[in-house]
C-alpha cells in the first residue's frame, strides 16, 4: 500500500511519499510482512513520478519509462500537453499485458494488480501534475495537488485544512513544508498499509532532486517550528486572552446623579425612578 502526493509551489513542484511496503499472502493480512522501498523516481532531468499498486507492474512501467526517455531525449523537456499521450502510449500497454496476464487463483482473496501513477514536472517552463488512472485515462491536476495510494482521501482533507496557505504562490522551502506536513497528517491517520521513512523530492529550474535523508530532516525541523509557532499563536490569541475571542457586549449606561442619593450611601444606580422637581436641583459637574 502507498501514499503518493503532489504540490506546486511557487517555481516548482514538490512531490512525498512514504516508504512502506506491504505484502500480504493468500489475503491474509495478519500474516502480511512490511518493508521499505523507494517510490519516488525520476524519469529524464525535469520529470518525476511515482506509482501505487503491483510492485511487479510498477517495475516494468520503470524499465518502459527508462527505455522511451533514452530513445527520445528532445521530447524531456516538451509542454505538458505533449507529454501527456507519450505517458500514455508508454504505460497503458503494461496494465493492459498485467491484466490480461492476471489469474484469480480459486479460495484465495482477489488481488488484482491495478497500478496507477502520478506524474510531476517543469518543463518548457511550466510546472505541471498528472495523473495516470488504473484504466490508463490520464488527467492534469489543475487544483495544483494530487493524491495516489491507499490513503489518498487522508492526504486530501489534510491539504483543504491547509488550503488558505496557498501552496502555489509559495517559495520552495515552502512548499517542502507544506507537502511533508500533508505526508505525515495522512500516515499518522491511515490505520494500515502505510508509513516507513517519508521522502521528499522536487522539480524545480534546476531540474529535479530526491532529497536523502539529512536533506529531509532540515524539512522536518522547519515543520517542527511551524507547529511550535501555531501552538503558541492559539495560546495567545485565546488561553491567554479569552476576551479576545468574546463579542463585545452594549456599553454600560452613563452614571446619572439623582436627588436621591445619599451621602455615604450607593447610588440607586440608573433605572431607578427619582422625582426631580427642579432642573436647578440636579447637581451639576
Amino acid at each position: 500500500m502507498t501514499l503518493i502526493l503532489a504540490l506546486t509551489c511557487k517555481d516548482a513542484v514538490v512531490m512525498a511519499a512514504d516508504s512502506q511496503a506491504t505484502e500480504v499472502q493468500g489475503g491474509n493480512v495478519l500474516a502480511g510482512v512490511r518493508h521499505d522501498v523507494e517510490k519516488l523516481r525520476q524519469v529524464g532531468p525535469n520529470i518525476l513520478w511515482g506509482a501505487s499498486g503491483s510492485v511487479g507492474v510498477i517495475q516494468d512501467i520503470g524499465v518502459a519509462l527508462e527505455e522511451w526517455a533514452a530513445a527520445n531525449p528532445e521530447k524531456l523537456n516538451d509542454q505538458a500537453r505533449r507529454l501527456k499521450p507519450e505517458f500514455v502510449r508508454v504505460v497503458a500497454p503494461v496494465l493492459r499485458n498485467a491484466y490480461a496476464a492476471y489469474i484469480q487463483v480459486p479460495g484465495r482473496q482477489p488481488n488484482p494488480p491495478m497500478t496507477s501513477l502520478l506524474f510531476a514536472g517543469r518543463t518548457a517552463g511550466g510546472r505541471w501534475i498528472m495523473e495516470l488512472e488504473e484504466n490508463g485515462g490520464a488527467e492534469f491536476k489543475d487544483s495544483g495537488f494530487a493524491a495516489i495510494g491507499s490513503a489518498f482521501h487522508f492526504a486530501n482533507v489534510a491539504a483543504a485544512m491547509l488550503k488558505e496557505y496557498s501552496a502555489s504562490t509559495r517559495e520552495l522551502m515552502h512548499g517542502q513544508i507544506l507537502a511533508l506536513r500533508i505526508l505525515e497528517t495522512a500516515v499518522t491517520a491511515a490505520a494500515f498499509g502505510v508509513g516507513g521513512a517519508l521522502r521528499l523530492a522536487v522539480v524545480g529550474p534546476d531540474g529535479s532532486k530526491i532529497l536523502d535523508e539529512d536533506e529531509v530532516a532540515v524539512v522536518r525541523d522547519q515543520l517542527d517550528g511551524w507547529r511550535q509557532a501555531e501552538a503558541e499563536t492559539l495560546e495567545e490569541l485565546v488561553l491567554r486572552k479569552p476576551e479576545a475571542a468574546m463579542v463585545p457586549g452594549p456599553p454600560e449606561p452613563a452614571e446619572v446623579a439623582t436627588d436621591n442619593a445619599v451621602p455615604g450611601e450607593k447610588n440607586p444606580g440608573p433605572g431607578v425612578p427619582v422625582m426631580v422637581k427642579n432642573a436647578d436641583e440636579v447637581p451639576q459637574a
